[in-house]
């Protein structure tokens, strides 16, 4: 996940957002291993059998491009429309959107696993030996300074991905899941200089941070993950769930408190809570999935085996300035059999209440012109529901907790 977050965090207190995952047509049943967006249309995604693919619409439709090769590929980057990078065993390149052709000159021991450009001009680019870095447009690649730990097995750097937060600042991570072992590096200076920043005692198969300081990352041993979390820029890191059963290929947080991970069992989990407790938010039915990214506008993308490509489209529940509770009681909160709903003055119009889980999915749908009415929650499971009232050509919104 190698994304550069230029973008600030927004907050909105006005709206509620909610999603639902929809199949996109991918124009491949190749196997997908990476996936970027470089604004809310233009999108790039590579994998099996050099398979590389291009949207310009956010992924209405897939354009299906002539890699040339027929290497299963690791990694995709794309600064505009024209121009895109591809790797594995070389760097290969495109000027023209579709046709693509290798770029000399790389020492590339173990091939590429990962690439990022911040422009025209520089680039970065992950290979067992190490991280590589061009000023020049990938005509002369130079080696960044990143050394092992001492504790590192056979001494080697065990790096699979990174992630930049901004022009500056980086993190890379990675392991060997043999020997239990996990390392963090991280750059200050744009990729020139790395230093070892956290050693785990289990493999790190994800990581994403949400800006230069707060972050997270995943574990993976004996067939359980655990979630860490750093709010200084990775000098600590405390651990918020260690009972997580399944492997996680990737993740994404949308702002502190809701995330989304996929697994190589075909899930996509979602937590609303910073990590601490997940729910399923899809199932592929045992289709592994590989990696997941988000767009500025928060719209998400996952992929993985098959051709598989996901996108989470989103339900957004306007409100006003107002809340609900300015106009109606409503009780008991948390409720359990019955959610009564006392409007504080007789309707002159018909009001529409509807209950909303934390997937957008509607629950409940009613309309009332009655001062009193009660919705029945009985056969509802435990847990956070919105409730969202239409009167007047006006919507408001209240988080229902029911046990």
């Amino acid at each position: 996940m190698k994304r550069i977050i230029l973008t600030a965090l927004v907050i909105c207190i006005n709206n509620i957002v909610f999603s639902q995952w929809i199949v996109q047509n991918s124009t491949t049943n190749n196997s997908l291993t990476d996936i970027q967006f470089i604004d809310n249309n233009i999108g790039f995604s590579s994998g099996a059998s050099g398979t590389v693919l291009k949207t310009a619409n956010g992924g209405q439709t897939w354009q299906l491009l002539q890699s040339n090769t027929s290497v299963s590929l690791n990694s995709v980057y794309g600064l505009d429309l024209n121009n895109i990078y591809i790797g594995k065993l070389s760097l290969r390149t495109t000027t023209n959107g579709n046709s693509f052709f290798e770029i000399g000159g790389l020492d590339l021991l173990g091939g590429v696993k990962e690439i990022c450009f911040f422009d025209s001009s520089n680039g970065i680019i992950l290979n067992s030996n190490g991280i590589l870095k061009t000023n020049n447009e990938a005509t002369s690649w130079q080696y960044a300074n990143i050394y092992p730990s001492q504790n590192a097995p056979l001494g080697q750097l065990w790096v699979n991905d990174f992630q930049f937060t901004d022009l500056n600042i980086g993190y890379a991570y990675g392991g060997l899941s043999s020997q239990n072992y996990g390392e963090i590096f991280k750059t200050t200076d744009g990729g020139n200089n790395w230093v070892d920043i956290n050693l785990s005692t289990s493999y790190i198969s994800a990581m994403n941070f949400i800006d230069s300081t707060i972050g997270y990352y995943f574990t993976y041993n004996s067939g359980l993950s655990s979630i860490y979390k750093t709010i200084d820029g990775g000098n600590n890191w405390n651990l918020i769930n260690d009972n997580i059963n399944q492997y996680i290929a990737d993740m994404v947080f949308i702002d502190q408190l809701i995330g989304y991970t996929v697994s190589l069992d075909g899930n996509i989990d979602k937590t609303i809570d910073g990590g601490i407790t997940w729910t399923n938010s899809y199932s592929t039915n045992g289709i592994s999935l590989s990696s997941i990214e988000k767009t500025p506008n928060n719209s998400l993308y996952a992929i993985g085996n098959n051709g598989l490509i996901l996108k989470n489209e989103e339900l957004v529940l306007s409100t006003n300035d107002e809340t609900l509770s300015e106009h109606a009681n409503f009780y008991p909160n948390p409720a359990t059999d019955i959610l009564h709903i006392d409007f504080n003055y007789n309707l002159n119009s018909i009001a529409t209440i509807q209950l909303y889980n934390i997937y957008g999915q509607l629950i409940i749908n009613k309309t009332t012109q009655n001062k009193i009415t009660g919705l029945n929650t009985k056969q509802l499971q435990k847990g956070i529901f919105f409730l969202q009232v239409t009167l007047d050509n006006k919507v408001y919104n209240e988080k229902i907790i029911l046990k």
